[in-house]
């Protein structure tokens, strides 16, 4: 079987847009000749997709691009996640599922059976787990073991306590599936590459079975998902694995327990060598995930440039080079705000740094708005000692200018 991992870039809400870019990545693998094409947990929606959920509207067109999707599905299988409803009868609503469509039918659903409800999830909030026994689907010559995300993180070997009863990948492996198969929408943080890495392969030491994993990449508001899509070999060989904080196709073939690199692709480009590598270095991983973050929060929220107060100090430095990788130095406007407190080498530094990074420069003194601050006040503290009140006047003056200019011309503060 040729298996085709697509780490996209999701927005949150867009399901129309969300639809074709899958369907996109879809008829780019499948002309890669791929047998199945595997897309990241709610894929359709967006991850996490949070109260859109409970909006009627917004789940009947959730229903409609689904059911597009799975019309638009060939003789490669299309994976993909998606909210399902809950037809039990009790509980949540909804499930966090899988669909596997082929030939413009629903193959299979599958619901995800372990709910994280800690740090940035809160998935109990809409979803109900599903009890049911975790069973493989046989698929062009597979048995599929196909999970959602948390589902694959309570391997017993690996954690001294584990959060949750029972484990879908022991229970799939146990049924007899021939190849695991992990959708996911697993946000980023500076050890996780590792981490996950780990985890998986003891999941493929334990059982024997080849492992495929895909993800998320992209910022959503405070989220930033990494991609990094891998395969594993039955005998816990990591054989190929996606470019971190890029949309790309991983192709592998997988032959009883060998998995066979193929190559990647960009999810509009041509196939190329296969990527195998370790992890990134924690710091280049931590400064592409926040210009990832930076640049999908400004594109996604409809702003394409951006306005930062320069102090002439690190904070600013960082965060104004940060900005010119995220959107261009022609997109970032950089504003230093001095008072009379300010020191010459302030705004020097500033200007240094603007000139340094190419980035447009100005100065507005906040003396007037400062001094017109103090005047009206002076009645009422004037038999107090300076301090805190008065300091934190420079920093409500600069706000105020920068909240100005971000208003009128409309950049992103």
């Amino acid at each position: 079987m040729r298996v085709a991992l697509c780490q996209i870039d999701t927005t949150v809400g867009d399901l129309r847009g969300n639809r074709d870019r899958m369907l996109a990545a879809y008829r780019r693998a499948a002309g890669f000749g791929a047998d199945l094409v595997v897309f990241p947990e709610l894929a359709l929606t967006g991850y996490p997709p949070r109260d859109l959920l409970e909006q009627p509207a917004f789940l009947d067109a959730a229903r409609e691009e689904a059911d597009a999707a799975i019309r638009a599905s060939g003789e490669a299988g299309l994976l993909f996640g998606l909210p399902l409803p809950n037809a039990s009868g009790h509980g949540k609503p909804l499930h966090n599922a899988a669909c596997l469509a082929a030939d413009g039918q629903v193959v299979a659903e599958i619901a995800k059976k372990l709910l994280p409800t800690y740090d940035v999830f809160d998935e109990h909030r809409h979803f109900e787990p599903d009890e049911s026994p975790a069973r493989p689907i046989e698929f062009r010559g597979e048995r599929l073991g196909i999970h959602v995300c948390e589902d694959a993180w309570n391997e017993e070997g690996f954690w001294d306590r584990r959060l949750y009863p029972r484990d879908p990948v022991a229970e799939l492996a146990d049924a007899g599936a021939t190849l695991l198969v992990n959708l996911s929408a697993s946000p980023f943080h500076g050890e996780k590459g590792v981490m996950r890495r780990s985890m998986f392969r003891s999941h493929v030491r334990t059982h024997g079975l080849p492992f495929l994993y895909t993800n998320l990449v992209g910022g959503n508001d405070e989220l930033v998902f990494d991609g990094e899509a891998f395969a594993f070999s039955a005998d816990g060989t990591l054989v190929a694995c996606g470019e971190p904080f890029t949309e790309e196709i991983v192709l592998v073939e997988v032959e009883g327990g060998t998995v066979r690199a193929l190559g990647n692709a960009p999810v509009d480009g041509d196939l190329g060598p296969a990527r195998h590598a370790e992890p990134l270095p924690v710091l280049e991983a931590l400064h592409r995930a926040l210009v990832l973050g930076l640049s999908d929060y400004a594109r996604k929220c409809g702003f394409d440039s951006a306005l930062i107060g320069l102090s002439g100090g690190i904070d600013s430095a960082v965060t104004a080079a940060l900005a010119v990788d995220a959107l261009g130095a022609d997109r970032v406007w950089g504003v230093t705000l001095p008072s009379r407190y300010s020191s010459e080498g302030s705004v020097t530094d500033a200007r240094a740094l603007a000139a340094n990074l190419g980035i447009r420069f100005d100065i507005l003194s906040i003396e007037p708005l400062y001094g017109a601050a103090l005047e009206v006040l002076d009645p009422l503290f004037r038999w107090t000692d300076f301090g805190v009140a008065e300091e934190n006047l420079q920093a409500r003056a600069r706000g105020n200018l920068l909240m100005g200019l971000s208003n009128k011309f409309g950049h992103l503060l």
